[in-house]
């Protein structure tokens, strides 16, 4: 039982981790980084009595992830539409990054309801 800890972050997702025997590896998006965080934190926070000190500096490149997965899903709809996507570089630009906005909110939304309802038996 530790009293506080300084979470390596940036080690569990780049490299993955292991919650609760489960193995999980490196997130391929935002929210899923987010996700896979939160469980961090509540796993950590169960076997100690203290606080915790990370850095979400580290989910970051999981932005750079989530946009070129989003854009890669935008042209393919373009595709499907009849659409030919060098002509339309602009607007699947904004569709990229309206939608990529909208997962980084909802990530963070993630990660302040996780935080904000975690509670432990250790205090």
């Amino acid at each position: 039982m530790y009293n506080c800890d300084l979470v390596n972050l940036e080690d569990m997702l780049q490299n993955g981790t292991v919650i609760s025997g489960t193995k999980i590896d490196t997130p391929k998006s935002f929210a899923t980084a987010c996700n896979v965080a939160t469980q961090i934190l509540a796993q950590v926070a169960s076997s100690q009595f203290g606080g915790q000190t990370l850095n979400l500096y580290h989910l970051v490149p999981f932005v750079e992830s989530s946009r070129a997965k989003i854009r890669k899903d935008v042209e393919e709809e373009f595709k499907d539409i009849g659409y030919n996507e060098s002509d339309y570089l602009e607007k699947i630009d904004k569709i990229t990054e309206k939608r990529l906005l909208k997962e980084i909110k909802n990530g963070v939304q993630t990660i302040q309801y996780q935080i904000l309802t975690l509670m432990t038996t250790n205090g």
